[in-house]
């Protein structure tokens, strides 16, 4: 391999040696569909397991009905939620409400018929305040803009449908070298930087998990957004010693949906 280069042909600035990458799907996004990686990780020879579910906020039906069944076989559930009350979290529930509404075939994300009923859930997420403030300190000036720039964004994912997402995937990268910082560009976004504490309390919840429940065989399903689900992916594997099993992919969005009135769904 020459000099500066990385296994997926990019090269360091001024041919500088970086850390290696390895990439692993979580979304994929061929323009013909979106599809989710639930990926199963345990560490060799132990005995609990993590399931890692990446959703989304609107889906087809079917996505949905799939989520469920695979959490309805595990032991506990790491859910993503921020909670309080919120207007800005009013306005995206609005937007997403709008995105369903649209003869696409995507109903809204509902946690009232997602969660199986006789599972135990734990909220590892932030509350609505916590939540502001971060975008604030990430933003700065421009957080007004953004905050008229999200519900606009779902407004023309109402107009657009799925088309919108079928070209965008998620990957997570995992450093050859476990104890180098990542050297992925996409950290340092504002968007990244606003995640950030959201990211550590899922992770910590992972570890404390973990910690106290490593020798027991049991399978802890974690129900997060693509994005937190790839730190989760990296933070398990390069931290704590898990290995992934195959993924099992589900459908989340065609260019074609199925014709028919747009069911809705409410979402907690």
């Amino acid at each position: 391999m020459p000099e500066g280069e990385q296994p997926d042909g990019r090269k360091a600035a001024g041919g500088e040696a970086r850390v290696s990458l390895l990439t692993v799907k979580i979304v994929d996004a061929d323009g013909t569909a979106r599809r989710h990686a639930v990926i199963s990780m345990q560490r060799p020879g132990g005995a609990l397991r993590f399931v890692l579910v990446p959703v989304m906020h609107v889906a087809l039906p079917g996505f949905y009905q799939s989520v469920h069944d695979r959490l309805a076989e595990c032991d506990l559930l790491v859910v993503e939620g921020v909670t309080g009350p919120s207007w800005q979290t009013a306005m995206m529930t609005c937007g997403y409400r709008f995105v369903a509404r649209r003869r696409s075939g995507l109903v809204r994300q509902d946690y009232a018929t997602l969660l199986p009923p006789d599972v135990p859930e734990i909220g590892a997420d932030i509350t609505a305040a916590e939540a502001a403030a971060d975008l604030r300190a990430a933003y700065g000036r421009i957080y007004p803009l953004l905050l008229l720039t999200l519900p606009l964004g779902l407004l023309a994912a109402g107009l657009v449908g799925p088309r919108l997402w079928l070209h965008r995937g998620v990957e997570a990268r995992l450093p050859h070298d476990p104890d180098r910082q990542q050297p992925d560009a996409t950290r340092n976004g504002r968007w990244f930087r606003s995640q950030e504490r959201r990211n550590r309390r899922l992770l910590a919840e992972l570890e404390r998990i973990d910690a106290e429940h490593g020798s027991e065989p049991m399978s802890v399903a974690v129900l997060y957004g693509a994005e937190h689900i790839a730190e989760a992916y990296v933070h398990l594997s390069t931290r704590l010693g898990y290995r992934p099993g195959d993924p099992q992919w589900l459908t989340s969005m065609t260019a074609d949906p199925a014709p028919g009135k747009t069911r809705t769904a409410r979402r907690r």
